[in-house]
């Protein structure tokens, strides 16, 4: 908990920036409406009044890092190839559980043993299982199984301190994590401090900087081992705070390159998720969701809703922190994203193009295809 708080108070109330260029959103209002049967979505320019202050060799590397897409989503298969495979799970909550909570906007990464894991919820209880179906961890925790910073399987059953049975449920503790590590290669998390990253470019920065979260202490330090090509930043100051610096602004996102330069200069979004090798990058506005190809131009409309994760956000009104749920869109695995489109899932291709339309009754993330749930039961789809 104490690391999902401190991931918290960097994500409160949106405060948006006039840029005087005309906006993505504007960009969007001003396609045509017409939509082709198949679900496609034409992609617009976004245009800017002004340029940025960085020289022309910065500008080149920009270009090239922006048409960069990355051979494995270039040879993303054709739409119509997405098909059920009879593979099946029974679950009323299906969310990967291979997560990366210690950066900020969270992420998701495909487990590279090549099985992946999933919590699953039954019966208002969470537990873990792999992709066949095999269940490692039973269902009797109240929130979802996710990997903790250190590598580590964090699921709370239900139990009551008791010291005439604290010795034998710990040692019953002690071999679920065994075997849970000889099956996944990750032991149980047995409890510990935390913290958080988060990139942010300061107002008169010239490149991101590492806010850092630890141990209830806060503090800047230089990029030296920054992300690949263009991350999330939060376009922010610091101001003083109980622990060390605190972002002056918040919600006010965009994505940069270690150089500085933004991949969309001008514009402003209220969450963000993580472009890294996939072809789109989701963003959110006023709530819905929209995806942009890597050179930062929009592929679809604003339309598509929260799917996953949860985070503690300050309330306006009530001067507290609520948990929103769920708070993030899914970024694409090998060429593919589940997307929900008012309350109904689908499938989103490299191109922006619903491959699968938004009819199922849930979704969830699998490389080279996605899980869809379908009158209790979650089928997966991959490409042919």
């Amino acid at each position: 908990m104490k690391k999902r708080l401190t991931a918290a108070v960097l994500m409160t109330a949106l405060l948006m920036t006039a840029c005087g260029q005309p906006s993505i959103s504007d960009t969007l209002s001003s396609q045509s409406s017409s939509q082709t049967s198949s679900g496609s979505q034409e992609s617009s320019s976004l245009s800017s009044s002004s340029e940025t202050s960085k020289t022309s060799s910065e500008s080149s590397e920009t270009e090239q890092q922006s048409s960069a897409v990355s051979s494995e989503e270039s040879s993303t298969p054709a739409a119509s190839s997405l098909q059920p495979t009879g593979r099946t799970l029974l679950a009323d909550a299906l969310i990967p559980a291979t997560t990366d909570l210690t950066a900020e906007p969270g992420e998701l990464f495909i487990d590279p043993s090549g099985v992946q894991y999933y919590t699953v919820q039954r019966d208002g209880l969470w537990g873990l299982v792999d992709e066949n179906g095999q269940e490692l961890l039973s269902p009797t925790a109240e929130s979802p199984v996710t990997l903790c910073g250190m590598g580590h399987w964090c699921w709370w059953p239900s139990y009551e301190y008791d010291p005439d049975t604290a010795a034998a449920h710990q040692a019953e503790m002690d071999e679920i994590s065994e075997q849970l590590t000889e099956a996944t290669g990750y032991p149980l998390c047995g409890g510990h401090g935390g913290g958080g990253v988060i990139y942010i470019l300061e107002p008169d920065g010239e490149v991101p900087v590492c806010y850092v979260t630890l141990e209830g202490a806060a503090y800047t330090e230089p990029l030296d081992n920054p992300p690949g090509g263009f991350f999330p930043v939060l376009l922010s100051g610091f101001q003083d705070g109980e622990c060390g610096p605190e972002p002056a602004s918040r919600n006010t996102w965009n994505f940069s390159n270690a150089s500085g330069t933004l991949l969309c200069p001008g514009e402003t979004f209220d969450r963000v998720g993580w472009l890294k090798d996939a072809a789109l990058v989701p963003v959110c506005k006023d709530g819905k969701w929209a995806y942009l190809d890597r050179s930062g131009q929009p592929v679809t409309d604003f339309v598509y809703d929260s799917c996953w994760s949860s985070e503690y956000v300050l309330s306006e009104t009530t001067g507290l922190y609520e948990e929103v749920s769920p708070y993030l869109a899914y970024e694409l695995w090998d060429g593919f994203a589940p997307v929900c489109r008012n309350g109904k899932w689908g499938v989103l291709d490299s191109t922006g193009t619903e491959v699968i339309p938004c009819q199922y009754d849930g979704g969830a993330p699998y490389p080279g295809g996605a899980w869809l749930l379908d009158n209790g039961i979650w089928t997966l789809y991959l490409a042919e």
